[in-house]
């Protein structure tokens, strides 16, 4: 009896003064109460440390990654020390007839590094592409080719 004499004044007063501020709600069923339970301490320290991993795997892929896929794609390419190749930046606008080549890997992501290389000994004779590597601790192996030209 007391509790049906507490809900009807509850209704009576939401009828005549408005909605109840939500610190005066006291039912563990009302909507917004699940809200707070979804955005816990836990879940937020949970997801900082995801992102935080996700953050710090990158970084390690740019600093050691990066340079274990560029010498793994350079050793693949034919690059001879009787040629006295040329590294070069970027690829050579206008004609060189001297032996080049070109190697550069950014880190797109954790463990995914994009190489783009190429090399030239001559006026028709080069290769190159861009291919994507996953990088795992040392392992190296290419999983994407992007492109790939020839002369």
């Amino acid at each position: 009896m007391l509790q049906a004499t507490a809900e009807l004044s509850l209704c009576f007063r939401w009828c005549v003064l408005g909605p109840p501020r939500l610190s005066t709600i006291v039912s563990p069923f009302h909507p917004l109460m699940f809200a707070s339970r979804l955005f816990s301490r836990r879940w937020l320290r949970v997801f900082c440390c995801v992102v935080a991993f996700y953050i710090c795997f990158w970084f390690v892929t740019h600093f050691v990654g990066v340079g274990s896929v560029y010498h793994t794609v350079k050793a693949g390419m034919p690059i001879t020390p009787q040629f006295a190749y040329t590294d070069v930046q970027r690829r050579v606008r206008g004609s060189t007839f001297d032996p080049i080549y070109f190697c550069q890997a950014v880190a797109y992501g954790p463990f995914l590094v994009r190489a783009d290389y190429g090399w030239q000994s001559g006026p028709l004779s080069g290769d190159g592409g861009s291919d994507f590597y996953l990088w795992f601790f040392g392992y190296t192996s290419r999983i994407w080719k992007l492109d790939h030209w020839m002369i």
